[in-house]
């Protein structure tokens, strides 16, 4: 009895000295405590994250906006408000009873070591700081009260889960969700929601990543917390308990490390530096990430193929580059959409994009934009041409001689046969007599962005350009002449929900994107149906003929001198760019290397899935005003064998015939008498 006596007249005595305290310091301390702020200010930011059309996450954060209260299951709220302040929604900010507890708690130690917040005093210690000490907890005490005035329990209970640190970075409910369970927070089981709000009472220390014991021993507080405030039924809590703690391995970011950069990278430049950290946008790439695979593997075996032809090896530990690299775009043409962009041969190598960031010489890839601009002139695909020796002035003083693949000149040859045959004579004459400015002007409408000198050698692709412009040059072929607008990415996903930079639709007819990107004309429907048959050709009798003839494509190879290889494809639906090269410039591709033997492997490997494709140049598929007739191919006049129908636009095609074959048989009998 005595000491029941003693101990209630140490309580008695505390109270009232406790009373005399908070007296003195809640009229010292009304008159510093902050105005009521606005608690939602409390909300952390997200950052943004990287993901697929079909919502496949790449990297980034795995949300990017909270989940709110209300849209929780009952146990998740439950298991937070049990473990902290079970009589949140029935007290006013504090708690007195607890107060009294931690006190007497206290006051046997030698410092402060047990406080009573409540979930609504946690949130005003954000405002006050946490420092520990008496006049800290009564300003602590008077804000709680104050936001208990203005806000709503859920709206406290709201910020709380949204802004309380659970440690591992994650700040918020839904970051932790994500961060130990891999799941959004609407989908936690019991388990899981005392598990987080077993953490709490010390983040570092409770982390389960860190001690999953003493994550277990104050999970399974908190189940008999929920079973003693009535949320569990005794027997579950208990069956619970018996559970263990199974966390979620966090997923690695995808393997295609120079997609993710070229993602981060647009975000930048639209939202700003910090918006990968806490933008909370979500930037959706256009890419099928199947077909990325695809074509990365293609292009791995091609530039594998390059290296040991030239006896060249490379060790991914090393710290050099490879020897040798590559790049590929595939795109739809007719949506725009990217379905695939690769922008190095070796998986996860790099972050630098050689399909969006390396500019290289196109070599002959760069010709059919001469030849584009020359039809569109009203120049015949028939017009003879000349493969003679030829020399031209330089800006520098000596003359130069340019010369054909072949170290060989084939005199006179038709325009078409000129490109198939990819001849660097007749295209450079065709340059000068169209002029290197029209030319340019041509490659700029067509995709070109990249700077072009103006030298002698311009016709012959010798300024560098990247790998995406040329997908739009080809890709207007295959449109009709209309261009194929080009972004890094499909579209930006706000927080809010909202689409920010539509890019999806610029290359079909639902123009929701920015104006200055919409598809426009840059050649005719006649012109690009023209330059698509000589495409083909490339094809059939050119420099691609070793493609499967039983393929509906229309192709061009491109090669310079030392360094490049490169192929283009189109087959009706898409279109294919491919570039292998040598990364430093120093090593050239070797002997007998070439487009066709370099480039135009990876684009089979990698076609035989869509093989054989879907072109169709029939006259049936031609405008209306394109002109079908027979040439002969070493006059270029019209011919009667029908041999080689070639497409004209109207009034371009010859009006003389050809001499028969009886008739060219009789004049050379007729010169060879003359001669002899």
């Amino acid at each position: 009895m005595t000491k029941i006596l003693r101990n209630f007249g140490l309580v008695l005595l505390f109270v009232t000295i406790l009373g005399v305290v908070v007296g003195v310091v809640v009229f010292r301390n009304t008159f510093q405590t902050p105005d009521l702020p606005e608690i939602r200010s409390l909300e952390p930011t997200f950052p943004s994250r990287i993901e697929t059309l079909d919502g496949q996450w790449m990297d980034g954060a795995f949300a990017t906006k909270p989940v709110h209260l209300n849209e929780l299951p009952a146990h998740v709220p439950q298991a937070f408000i049990a473990a902290e302040d079970h009589e949140f929604y029935s007290h006013h900010a504090f708690s007195v009873r607890g107060m009294i507890r931690a006190a007497l708690a206290n006051w046997r130690g030698e410092k402060i070591t047990q406080g009573a917040s409540t979930i609504t005093q946690q949130l005003a210690r954000q405002f006050v700081g946490s420092e520990r000490t008496y006049d800290r907890k009564i300003r602590e005490i008077l804000l709680a009260r104050r936001i208990e005035e203005h806000y709503t329990k859920d709206e406290i209970l709201d910020v709380y889960l949204k802004s309380v640190f659970f440690g591992s970075n994650a700040t918020g409910l839904t970051q932790a969700s994500w961060r130990f369970f891999h799941k959004d927070p609407r989908e936690l089981s019991v388990v899981e929601a005392a598990t987080l709000a077993g953490v709490l009472p010390a983040p570092s220390v409770y982390n389960p990543h860190a001690n999953l014991e003493l994550a277990r021993r104050e999970r399974d507080r908190v189940l008999r917390r929920m079973a003693e405030t009535g949320v569990l039924e005794p027997a579950e809590a208990e069956r619970l308990r018996g559970t263990p703690i199974e966390l979620a391995q966090t997923p690695a970011p995808s393997v295609h490390r120079e997609l993710l950069a070229s993602a981060r990278r647009a975000l930048s430049e639209h939202f700003g530096e910090d918006a990968w950290e806490k933008g909370g946008i979500t930037v959706v790439v256009q890419e099928d990430l199947a077909l990325v695979g695809r074509a990365r593997e293609a292009l791995h075996k091609g530039v594998l193929e390059l290296m040991e032809r030239q006896e060249k090896t490379w060790e991914p530990d090393s710290g050099e580059p490879p020897v040798f690299e590559g790049a590929m775009m595939v795109a739809d043409t007719k949506t725009g959409r990217v379905l695939a962009s690769v922008g190095t041969a070796f998986e996860g190598s790099s972050e630098f994009d050689r399909s969006r960031q390396a500019c290289r010489q196109p070599g002959s890839l760069f010709k059919p934009i001469v030849y584009a601009e020359a039809v569109s002139r009203g120049i015949s695909v028939a017009t003879m041409l000349n493969d003679l020796p030829l020399e031209m002035e330089t800006a520098y003083g000596p003359v130069w001689n340019p010369r054909n693949a072949d170290f060989d000149f084939r005199g006179y040859m038709m325009l078409a046969d000129a490109l198939a045959a990819s001849r660097n004579i007749p295209v450079l004459r065709l340059a000068q007599h169209l002029g290197y400015e029209s030319i340019i002007k041509r490659a700029r409408t067509m995709g070109v962005e990249s700077l072009i000198d103006p030298a002698r050698s311009m016709p012959l692709g010798a300024s560098c350009v990247r790998v995406f412009e040329m997908m739009r040059v080809y890709a207007a072929f295959q449109r009709g002449g209309l261009s194929m607008p080009y972004a890094d990415i499909a579209y930006f996903k706000m927080p809010d929900g909202s689409v920010s930079h539509d890019y999806l639709s610029l290359g079909g007819t639902d123009h929701r994107a920015d104006e200055t990107l919409r598809p426009t004309q840059v050649l005719s429907p006649e012109v690009a149906f023209v330059m698509m048959n000589l495409l083909r050709r490339v094809v059939v009798r050119g420099t691609a003929y070793e493609l499967d003839n039983a393929w509906n494509v229309a192709a061009k190879t491109g090669t310079t001198n030392q360094y490049d290889a490169w192929f283009a494809a189109l087959d009706g639906e898409r279109v294919y760019i491919v570039w292998i090269g040598a990364e430093k410039h120093d090593t050239p591709l070797g002997r007998r290397e070439n487009a066709a033997r370099v480039a135009m492997p990876v684009f089979e490997y990698f076609f035989e899935e869509f093989a054989p494709g879907t072109l169709d140049l029939s006259p049936e598929n031609a405008p209306k005003r394109i002109e079908f007739h027979a040439i002969d191919r070493t006059s270029g006049l019209l011919s009667k064998d029908g041999s080689d129908v070639l497409p004209f636009l109207p009034r371009t095609k010859p009006y003389d015939w050809a001499p028969s074959k009886a008739t060219r048989q009789a004049q050379s009998v007729d010169q060879l008498y003359t001669e002899f």
